[in-house]
């Protein structure tokens, strides 16, 4: 839902209700192109539904910065 309204796509479908988290990626994959930079910070808490995703993502032509930083504490 964030990167759905980060981007300004549309979060509701026609009926007015809340789109589900596969509508919501199938919404933003659709709209995505070359143009599209996704970045994720805390990579390592991505859940492995979502890292599939982003393998379309890239296939779109999105590009999409995954990082993780690592602490010695």
């Amino acid at each position: 839902m964030a990167i759905a309204i980060k981007i300004g796509f549309p979060t509701e479908n026609d009926e007015g209700k809340p789109m589900t988290v596969d509508a919501l990626k199938e919404e933003i994959l659709i709209n995505s192109n070359e143009n599209t930079l996704l970045i994720f910070p805390k990579a390592k808490q991505l859940i492995t539904s979502i890292r599939y995703w982003l393998e379309d993502m890239i296939s779109a032509g999105a590009r999409v910065v995954c990082i993780q930083i690592i602490s010695n504490r």
